[in-house]
């Protein structure tokens, strides 16, 4: 998972009309620390696939971390499904690496 600060990964998706997953989450998170093995495997799942990005952005670097924005990230971590620059799902917490799969297959096979 490709780790930006929160200004670059805003111009990447703004600029992308690819399918992004967006991970936000914190350094202190036993749920973030958890996630990661699971979300490293769905990324290697779709690694031959060029047009799905994985994005790992520090919630609080962000600065978004339970405050208002289109980006919800009331917990951590916050997962977030994008397909042409616009927010398709969110999900909280730890989710299964079915759940993630499912979700980005989801807005592989949208019309």
């Amino acid at each position: 998972m490709k780790k930006m600060l929160w200004k670059d990964a805003q111009n990447f998706i703004e600029n992308n009309k690819d399918i992004i997953y967006l991970w936000f989450g914190t350094e202190w998170c036993g749920d973030c620390q958890m996630m990661l093995p699971v979300v490293e495997n769905v990324e290697e799942k779709f690694s031959n696939n060029d047009q799905i990005h994985f994005i790992k952005v520090d919630a609080e670097e962000a600065e978004l971390f339970r405050k208002e924005s289109e980006y919800q990230v009331k917990r951590v971590p916050t997962h977030v499904f994008i397909k042409n620059s616009k927010i398709k799902s969110i999900m909280y917490e730890y989710v299964s690496e079915d759940i993630l799969i499912l979700e980005i297959d989801k807005l592989r096979y949208e019309k």
